[in-house]
């Protein structure tokens, strides 16, 4: 009888905690650490800023910009865990009650038609072409906007430089490692899986698959845009201490292409919100843009920007090259395919209203041979 108790009680423990109550609770902890990262890396990043232009106090205000975009992100995550609370109340009410609408309405509506135009998020109306979770990309777009600015900032003032050179010459303005810039930089893989996995729906098994597609692709793009900026510092001491320095225009162009990669998911995070979770791509037009934009703007460019380092200044390679070029491939065939797709989709209308045309045509010549 005690055993039996026992395995009564153990299987009552399992049973006592919900799958809505483990789901908030991972919900709770996915975001304590993303904050916790997110204030690790954009604070030190803004302390570098600081440090070297410490003679301006204006750029203390980037830390109010870290705390205003922490505390966009914790609303966001807010936002997630009400929006599927809401939803998960509006199945309940539909099975036992399926003619009920949100308000207590009798009507035949169904509930994604009579959402289709405005969706309300706590008390506030957003046009619904934004997604049932527009927090997800705007504030991965803002996110990236300031990260942006301040890989900008820290490459044109050679700050990047400078704590580069202090891991050689052990002189350096700042406490810091030549590295951490960088490590700050790919903790953006993590940001991002985090905020992903935070408004994830977990009874929707459809969104498992587009979010593990979308961040492996998301994971690998982020690491090939900080594995570009190391074109910008030298290889060795030897070629540190030859003073070889890169124009400006390059180191323009070469951080344009890195940050211009980083925003680039918010396309991906916006599909996302659109569909509910249910698919991260777009349609066909969208597509063959995107992936024309991923050719133009990323790996035809890394891959030219890689060539020309290497053979200019002896650059080691780059595994990514070898990336970019697959990735360039990959995107034309894509490409080919989806323009093949987008065009029988046209054709089929017209087929469809030629052979309307003829069906009529032959009941028109059947009733004048009756009528005679």
């Amino acid at each position: 009888m005690s055993s039996l108790n026992q395995s009564n009680n153990g299987s009552n423990g399992i049973k006592w905690m919900s799958s809505s109550t483990l789901s908030l609770i991972n919900r709770i902890f996915d975001t304590i650490l993303l904050v916790s990262v997110l204030s690790y890396q954009n604070w030190t990043l803004s302390y570098y800023l600081t440090s070297f232009n410490g003679h301006n106090s204006l750029w203390y205000f980037l830390f109010f910009a870290d705390f205003l975009l922490a505390f966009v992100f914790i609303s966001g995550a807010v936002l997630g865990c009400r929006h599927y609370r809401r939803v998960n109340v509006l199945k309940r009410s539909t099975t036992l009650n399926p003619s009920s609408d949100d308000n207590g309405l009798q009507t035949n509506e169904p509930n994604d038609k009579k959402r289709v135009n405005k969706l309300r998020v706590c008390n506030i109306t957003i046009p619904r072409v934004l997604g049932s979770l527009p927090l997800l990309w705007i504030c991965w777009l803002l996110y990236t906007v300031l990260l942006s600015t301040k890989i900008f900032v820290l490459n044109l003032q050679n700050i990047t430089l400078e704590l580069y050179k202090s891991s050689v010459t052990q002189d350096s303005r700042v406490d810091a490692e030549p590295h951490t810039i960088r490590l700050c930089l790919a903790l953006m893989t993590l940001v991002f899986i985090l905020w992903v996995d935070i408004h994830r729906n977990p009874k929707n098994k459809l969104s498992l698959d587009c979010i593990k597609e979308l961040d492996t692709i998301t994971v690998i793009e982020i690491f090939d845009s900080i594995d570009l900026l190391d074109l910008l510092l030298p290889d060795s001491p030897r070629e540190m201490s030859s003073g070889l320095q890169h124009s400006q225009w390059v180191t323009v162009v070469v951080l344009m292409l890195s940050t211009i990669n980083l925003m680039l998911p918010t396309t991906g995070l916006y599909r996302l919100s659109k569909s509910d979770f249910v698919s991260h791509k777009l349609n066909l037009r969208m597509n063959i843009l995107h992936d024309s934009l991923r050719i133009l703007l990323v790996n035809l460019p890394y891959l030219l920007l890689r060539l020309a380092f290497w053979v200019s200044i002896n650059k080691e390679i780059s595994l990514f090259l070898f990336k970019n070029a697959l990735f360039v491939f990959v995107h034309i065939r894509h490409i080919v395919t989806e323009v093949h797709e987008y065009r029988s989709l046209n054709k089929k209308p017209k087929e469809t209203e030629l052979s309307l045309a003829v069906v009529s045509d032959e009941n028109n010549s059947r009733n004048n041979g009756i009528d005679d």
